[in-house]
């Protein structure tokens, strides 16, 4: 969009430096777009834990346990498998021994 704006020069010149722009209209849309930014993370941060379905810091760290801690490797999953005797009919449901609990 364009727009006729009286910008000071000597604080356009240091937008300039500071945003290491190229060009005049690079140093004023850089700083525009990095304030929107900002807004959109505040926005969303209003909702932080208010979505009582997404995972916890905790749940997300057992987690990465628990799959850190499989007693088959892939290797071992894949060993003996050919394109005629794998079928991706239904989702693999991995066992309590598979989890290694």
């Amino acid at each position: 969009m364009k727009t006729t704006i009286d910008i000071p020069r000597s604080e356009l010149l240091d937008a300039i430096r500071f945003t290491g722009a190229k060009t005049k209209r690079e140093a004023v849309v850089a700083p525009i777009a990095d304030f929107n930014q900002r807004r959109r993370i505040a926005t969303l941060a209003k909702f932080a834990g208010t979505c009582p379905d997404l995972m916890t810091a905790d749940d997300l760290r057992e987690q990465r346990r628990r799959r850190k801690s499989l007693i088959y490797t892939e290797s071992e999953l894949l060993a003996g498998l050919t394109p005629e005797t794998v079928h991706a009919d239904e989702l693999a449901r991995l066992t309590e021994r598979e989890f290694g609990d």
